[in-house]
């Protein structure tokens, strides 16, 4: 604490110097580009999705998944369940052909707490997907990437690296867990 104590009065006398203040325009809407007005478009793709090229999305279809089918209902028979999930993939299975014709591929389906196809398709032929028979909505699937930024701070490790010098370096760690499948490709 005396060291930074030390550098902060030396780094006092230093002189800042202030970058001009650009002036304000007369619009503040000046800065953006204009557009052409009329009605939006429900085709419009915004710029960052534009051109072609590989793309996953999920198709939401009409049905209710086995969960929300069974919270409205009551609690259901295993046999139920499994009458019901048989046949939301039955509907499924019936798309696979159509879409196979847009040029895409099933990566997998779902019934239980989502009634839903994966689909692997050209994003110039993925808005033909929400035109097939059943298709509530298309949504992008997106990657998510973990990050540490916020957390690392939040939880004060940074301060235990610096304070204590424990970096976790030597230690190993085993998660014993047998709710995921870390093999399962989609993981």
């Amino acid at each position: 604490m005396a060291a930074l104590g030390a550098l902060l009065a030396v780094a006092a006398p230093a002189t800042v110097h202030a970058a001009p203040v650009p002036q304000d325009p007369a619009d503040p809407l000046d800065r953006f580009d204009r557009v052409a007005e009329g009605p939006v478009s429900s085709s419009f793709t915004p710029g960052a999705l534009g051109g072609g090229g590989p793309v996953t999305v999920m198709l939401e279809l009409a049905g209710d998944p086995v969960a929300v089918v069974e919270t409205h209902r009551g609690q259901l028979t295993r046999d139920e369940k499994r009458a019901l999930r048989a046949q939301r993939k039955a509907a499924q299975d019936q798309l696979t052909p159509a879409i196979r014709k847009l040029g895409g591929t099933v990566r997998s389906q779902v019934q239980s707490a989502y009634n839903g196809i994966k689909v692997s398709i050209d994003r110039a032929d993925a808005p033909g997907l929400a035109a097939l028979p059943g298709v509530k909505a298309v949504h992008a699937v997106t990657v998510f990437e973990p990050g540490n930024v916020t957390s690392v701070p939040y939880l004060g490790a940074d301060r235990v690296w610096e304070d204590h010098g424990f970096t976790g370096e030597g230690v190993k760690v085993a998660v014993i867990d047998s709710g995921i499948d870390y093999t399962h490709a989609t993981f």
